[in-house]
């Protein structure tokens, strides 16, 4: 599997997680390096852009992606 394409620019790739270099390694092999359809930073950037993504969402946030996804496509629809 390639990269995500993300990477470069996301705040978790770029060490936010310092403080737990083991668990951050263990996130970036599974997300960036693997299977980024899954990670929750990955689906929301790729769909609204990289301003909708919340500084603090983690790759596992998968619920909290899911409500920013729905909560955009339920704005597109009113307007």
């Amino acid at each position: 599997m390639s990269d995500c394409e993300f990477r470069k620019d996301c705040l978790f790739f770029r060490n936010e997680m310092d403080n737990l270099p083991g668990t951050a390694g263990l996130y970036r092999r599974q997300y960036c390096h693997g299977r980024r359809s899954g990670c929750a930073r990955f689906m929301v950037q790729h769909e609204l852009g990289e301003q909708a993504v919340p500084r603090d969402l983690l790759p596992y946030h998968h619920d909290r992606a899911s409500a920013l996804l729905d909560a955009a496509q339920t704005r597109r629809h009113a307007v």
